[in-house]
């Protein structure tokens, strides 16, 4: 039987949460002081200030679509439910009695639970993983029927803890995958330090 547990907040990797959410600030900054310099001067319509503001942030816009969700957005598990937030973005809700699906979709063509990373993703679905992009869940979005995040230590026990039997199954390999890699990582440091 799955424990019951208060809510639980997973965020991406500490560098995405420091240094990205910095670079994606200093991005928007940066387009509004550019923007503000072309506003106090007001330049022609169609002069070559507007033209360089515009390419300017067409190509902020990149990085901004790309990592925005990704240094900003948060999991949530709670008693009955995982949310998935973000500024800006809607937020995701689904509802322990509807999840169907939950796994792991492997970044690499591990597909071995044995050397899961954090570059693999969870999800968590009322309908089967799509097939065109297993190995490509960078491509996905967290939907309304769907939530992915990247795998972690404390999100599999989570999850482990969360989900009902068989569900469960998964994580808790993936957990023990997670734990085995730290004792192997441990044991070279160790023996390493004796030499």
């Amino acid at each position: 039987m799955a424990k019951s547990l208060k809510r639980q907040v997973f965020h991406e990797h500490i560098i995405l949460l420091i240094e990205g959410r910095l670079l994606m600030l200093l991005f928007v900054g940066f387009v509004l002081f550019m923007w503000y310099l072309l506003l106090r001067d007001r330049p022609s319509p169609l002069g070559l200030a507007v033209l360089f503001n515009l390419g300017v942030t067409a190509l902020v816009c990149i990085p901004l679509h790309a990592f925005w969700y990704r240094c900003f957005g948060r999991l949530i598990v709670m008693e009955d439910e995982i949310i998935w937030k973000c500024p800006f973005m809607k937020t995701r809700r689904l509802a322990k009695t509807e999840i169907k699906y939950a796994g792991v979709d492997f970044r690499f063509s591990s597909n071995s639970l044995q050397n899961i990373t954090a570059m693999d993703m969870i999800y968590v679905s009322k309908y089967p993983y799509p097939e065109k992009y297993v190995g490509k869940s960078y491509k996905l979005r967290p939907n309304d029927d769907f939530i992915k995040f990247h795998a972690s230590k404390k999100l599999c026990l989570c999850l482990r803890e969360w989900f009902p039997e068989p569900r469960n199954r998964i994580f808790a390999v993936a957990y023990e995958s997670f734990l085995w890699q730290d004792r192997r990582k441990y044991k070279k440091r160790t023996k390493g330090s004796r030499s």
